[in-house]
């Protein structure tokens, strides 16, 4: 196996996003059953190894405003390395846990480039905040050959990495919680039984803000040696289904990935430099688990590598 040594992350501006109208209406998010506390770490069979690997990193998004949100609708966003869904808080809102399941895709190697990857994740923060605190899985080809790691990143800081032996059609559980500063980082493969729990903060001089939630699939990142920073080709893995996703805010309101009063939810869709779609996520299916919190189900599905 081999695997590209990167030196490192350096901050990307992000766009500013316009939220100006977002209202505060009636919520679809629901308060009744509000964390008295929070489980901020999974128990697991087996823990992953922490590997001294460097993989791509995370990059903010350069987000184009499609469509505006409003409380009842979602709005859309276009960007160059993520799709998926994020939620806006409100602008005096803020945002303490995203949650989300997947399931490990099987990556096309006839149709993806040589080194191309894609990251699935969850996190707090980097729609309109200069961090993003984030935890999920890569997947990419070297010569025919997927592989798997598990990971969790505090941007702009690099990833910490763990050796993950996933194959496709693994039931994976990522979530992050935020409470004082900390930030408590989870992920379950619960095929294997196996995971992780970290426990971190932000980078010197940052602060994590806590004003978005996303479920992403990323096109990740490659600092070059001459300080370029490459976005990588996206792996073809077909279509990833997440189930369960849930947010709640810093006040305990607990919603699905559906507008609310407290947040407005925006479909984010990659697209290349060109405009042709790469990535894009289907609409919400927004029901509730069995402790009655409200979760929604989508898929994202790969069009192009680049």
């Amino acid at each position: 196996m081999k695997v590209r040594t990167m030196l490192g992350v350096v901050a990307v501006a992000v766009t500013a996003l316009t939220t100006a109208g977002l209202t505060t209406g009636a919520a679809s998010a629901s308060t009744v059953n509000p964390y008295k506390s929070v489980t901020t770490h999974q128990r697991h069979a087996r823990d992953l190894r922490k590997v001294n690997v460097t993989i791509p990193s995370t990059r903010l998004p350069s987000l184009k405003l499609v469509h505006s949100a409003s409380v009842r609708n979602t709005g859309s966003l276009t960007s160059g390395n993520w799709s998926g869904y994020a939620d806006i808080a409100c602008p005096t809102c803020s945002l303490r846990y995203v949650a989300a399941d997947f399931t490990v895709p099987h990556l096309n190697a006839a149709k993806s480039p040589n080194n191309s990857w894609a990251g699935h994740w969850v996190g707090l923060d980097g729609i309109t905040t200069s961090t993003v605190e984030q935890v999920g899985i890569d997947t990419y080809l070297d010569n025919g050959q997927d592989y798997y790691y598990a990971w969790y990143e505090m941007y702009p800081a690099a990833p910490r990495v763990y050796s993950l032996a996933a194959s496709p059609g693994d039931n994976i559980q990522v979530s992050v919680y935020a409470a004082n500063g900390t930030y408590y980082l989870s992920l379950n493969d619960t095929t294997l039984g196996a995971g992780f729990n970290a426990t971190a903060t932000v980078p010197a001089g940052y602060t994590g803000q806590n004003k978005s939630a996303e479920v992403i699939t990323e096109a990740p990142s490659e600092l070059m040696s001459d300080g370029s920073l490459v976005q990588l080709p996206l792996a073809d893995y077909g279509q990833v289904n997440y189930n369960s996703a849930t947010v709640t805010s810093h006040s305990g309101t607990h919603g699905g990935l559906g507008s609310s009063s407290l947040w407005s939810s925006y479909a984010i869709k990659m697209v290349s430099a060109s405009g042709a779609t790469l990535s894009a996520p289907s609409g919400l299916l927004n029901g509730t688990n069995s402790s009655g919190i409200p979760v929604s189900d989508f898929t994202v599905g790969w069009r192009a590598a680049s």
